[in-house]
């Protein structure tokens, strides 16, 4: 029961979140280094793909932020 507990609160701790991050980044370059070139060339697109449209996401908040801000100060 001890032992359940103090796993259960080391799990929140930095060390063990910075230890779980390491374990995921060597699974991930394991498996990136597994892969052709065509399949790389794959993965790094989609990755291109999903920063893009966060990205663009950004833009439009951003935007639509300085449009509603700039309109609540001629209200003023």
């Amino acid at each position: 029961m001890r032992k359940h507990f103090q796993e259960s609160i080391m799990f929140f701790t930095f060390q063990e979140r910075k230890k779980r991050k390491f374990e995921k980044y060597l699974k991930e370059t394991e498996t990136l280094a597994q892969l052709n070139s065509d399949e790389l060339f794959f993965e790094y697109i989609q990755t291109k793909t999903e920063y893009e449209h966060k990205k663009n996401r950004f833009g439009m908040f951003s935007i639509s932020f300085l449009i509603s801000g700039w309109e609540y100060g001629k209200n003023f």
